[in-house]
Order: C-alpha cells, then structure tokens, then sequence
C-alpha cells in the first residue's frame, strides 16, 4: 500500500462535491483504477487536497 497526497487549485465558487469528485478521480487515475480510502480532505478557500490510500499491495501483484 502507498498513501498519496493531491492538491488541486479551485476557484472560490467552486463546490465542495465538485471539489472531491475531482480529486477522487485524480486519486483512482493514480492507483490505476483500484478501490482507495480516503484519510483526509481539506477545503480552503482556493484548493483543496485530499490524502488517499490504495488498498492493493506492490508486491503481491
């Protein structure tokens, strides 16, 4: 398993659902489509950034 971080700009009107849609996807493009969990997501006033963690271990594969 790997823990990876995605900070993305936003604009200020930009929703909190849009946001997380987004980052969600960022994420699974990341760990190549497998399920992650989300550890954390913050939302400020001009990003957001959420810590993810992929559930498929490296070397079992």
């Amino acid at each position: 398993m790997r823990t990876i971080r995605i900070n993305l700009p936003f604009a200020q009107n930009t929703g909190i659902e849009e946001r997380h849609f987004s980052l969600f996807e960022w994420a699974k493009t990341l760990v190549n489509s497998a399920f992650v969990n989300v550890i954390t997501e913050e939302h400020y006033e001009g990003s957001s950034s959420m810590v993810v963690e992929n559930t498929y271990d490296l070397d079992n594969e």
